[in-house]
């Protein structure tokens, strides 16, 4: 079992022992981790807007990608090239959801955003 925290870490449990197995340090404050079904990866969502995929054994990170960044089809009367660091158009989710077949995250915040998750 895991579980985020606003200290800057991610704790692995185990139910059947009383006591922290593991504690993963990030960088920024977690906002949620999940499993990612049917695979051995876990998805970390932090304060940062980056969601970054860590292999579960190891806990290493093996992919990170920016979320706060609306897509292109979201900019259709907004110039492509000037939105960045403008608060109007960050999605800056709160909240990410994952489903099953195929593996798709969805991201609420500002506005809704999905991601397709693709297993090299």
């Amino acid at each position: 079992m895991f579980t985020s925290s606003f200290d800057h870490s991610i704790c692995v449990w185990n139910p059947y022992i009383p006591t922290l197995i593991y504690k993963i340090v990030c960088n920024i404050n977690v906002i949620q981790v999940q499993i990612i079904p049917n695979s051995n990866y876990l998805a970390c969502l932090d304060l940062g807007s980056n969601l970054k995929i860590r292999e579960i054994k190891k806990f290493q990170v093996v992919g990170r990608f920016v979320v706060d960044r609306p897509d292109d089809n979201d900019l259709k009367s907004v110039d492509k090239g000037n939105y960045v660091g403008d608060d109007a158009y960050k999605i800056q989710p709160s909240t990410m959801a994952i489903c099953d077949n195929p593996t798709r995250f969805f991201f609420a915040g500002n506005s809704f955003k999905s991601l397709d998750f693709i297993e090299n």
